[in-house]
């Protein structure tokens, strides 16, 4: 397993990691495992260059993001962010849609929030789905256009990460 792999896999499973004064910080501490820690003394560089690479400005606007990011990740709210460890299951969801984000070229830390808005749509059993979460979904385009309400097959990054109601979605 690489850097941008273990930290996605670190994030996936609640871990916090910033990087400080060259240091590498990872929270809660105390939950992690033996093998945990060996991994991320391993790649402990590494991991502090990917979380440099990624940090995005908090004050940063729709405007100023650049076109690998163009929407920002609400953080999430109290009450879910609250809601105590996921179980074996959820957490095996939120690995496999963060790495299908990943396959669709989203970065290690786009599709962990990707799949953390998922998981959270999933507490609150709303009905929703992301573009990105569909079969007909390939980077950029729909390939059931028509039967979701769409004049082209091209979908905008906006739209791809928008929750919504379509009526070609297929899961």
């Amino acid at each position: 397993m690489g850097a941008v792999d273990l930290l996605a896999h670190l994030q996936g499973a609640g871990f916090a990691l910033r990087a400080e004064a060259g240091k590498l910080v990872v929270t809660p501490a105390s939950a992690l495992t033996d093998e945990a820690r060996l991994s991320i003394r391993q790649h402990r560089d590494a991991l502090i260059d990917a979380l440099t690479e990624a940090r995005v400005e908090p004050a940063a606007s729709a405007a100023t993001l650049s076109p690998r990011q163009p929407y920002q990740h609400a953080q999430l709210p109290p009450d879910v962010a609250q809601a105590g460890p996921m179980d074996e299951a959820a957490m095996a969801r939120f690995q496999t849609r963060a790495a299908h984000c990943r396959r669709l070229g989203f970065t290690a830390h786009e599709a962990g929030h990707l799949a953390a808005q998922l998981h959270e749509r999933d507490l609150h059993a709303d009905y929703r789905h992301l573009c990105v979460e569909c079969q007909h979904y390939r980077r950029g385009r729909c390939g059931n256009h028509a039967a979701a309400g769409l004049a082209t097959n091209i979908v905008g990054p906006e739209l791809a990460v928008m929750f919504q109601h379509c009526g070609g979605f297929k899961s």
